[in-house]
């Protein structure tokens, strides 16, 4: 691909980045404000009420759509995947050498090893971090005293303001793993480079290129994938019967019969 190529493909990734961003903030503000123009004690909807909110999407949406379109129609915007750090890395562990001498050598292998710990200590930090944030909104969902009868909007309210927090915190802690883990192979890479470089001509591969391709190994017969299957319906399962015994699926199926009903105009 041409350097010019490149820049359209940037530019026009970043704009489309940005603009489904903007899409999607407008259509989370679009629909509160249709939740809240709700008229009575049953937030009562008209057609005229949504049809006249959802009115002023329709130039950015199509707008959208022909940005979509146009990336997978014209050949300016073909790209074809970079190696990531962390591949590049994977590729090198294969030609780690077993031993070395020289100062050089000693120190890129010091810097490997100490950016090798970072990595691991930060994504334990983000695993914490999810782990506490997951418990502290599960002991939140799991009290049914949150959710009694009563407003059902300050419950979504309140249940938003734990919960809401507990997520982003998640998020961010793993992209900021991500981040790490990114910035720590591209130095990994250049002091491999140098390993290899002074390094002896004997390859030792490290133990956990060898645990990686068993892994792959396991994760490729079709047993495993029948097992990842059956836990997430399990869980799926579970999640559901928790939620009909908490009376989250009458709130819904109440919501549901008061926009559909009295929205599209069916009862």
């Amino acid at each position: 691909m041409t350097n010019r190529a490149e820049k359209i493909r940037t530019i026009y990734a970043i704009i489309l980045s940005v603009f489904i961003g903007a899409v999607g903030i407008a259509l989370v503000c679009v629909a509160a404000d249709i939740y809240y123009s709700g008229e009575g004690p049953g937030l009562i909807y008209s057609r005229e009420i949504v049809g006249d909110r959802l009115k002023k999407l329709a130039i950015p949406l199509i707008c959208l759509l022909a940005a979509i379109i146009a990336g997978a129609i014209f050949p300016a915007f073909e790209t074809k995947a970079k190696r990531t750090s962390e591949a590049t890395l994977q590729k090198l562990k294969r030609r780690m050498p077993a031993g070395g001498s020289g100062e050089e050598f000693e120190r890129a292998r010091k810097a490997y090893y100490n950016e090798t710990v970072l990595k691991i200590f930060a994504w334990c930090l983000a695993l914490v971090l999810a782990l506490i944030c997951a418990i502290v909104s599960l002991v939140y969902l799991s009290k049914t005293a949150h959710f009694r009868e009563g407003d059902l909007s300050r419950q979504i309210l309140n249940m938003v303001k734990t919960v809401l927090p507990c997520t982003a915190v998640s998020v961010l802690a793993f992209v900021g793993a991500s981040v790490v883990n990114g910035v720590c192979s591209q130095e990994q890479v250049k002091q491999l480079k140098i390993m290899i470089k002074c390094g002896s001509r004997e390859i030792a591969l490290p133990a956990e290129i060898e645990i990686l391709d068993r892994v792959k190994k396991v994760a490729s017969h079709d047993i495993t994938l029948w097992a990842v299957r059956g836990v997430v319906f399990v869980i799926a399962v579970a999640l559901i019967i928790a939620g009909v015994l908490n009376g989250g699926a009458r709130d819904v199926l109440v919501k549901a019969i008061n926009i559909c009903t009295e929205c599209i105009g069916i009862g």
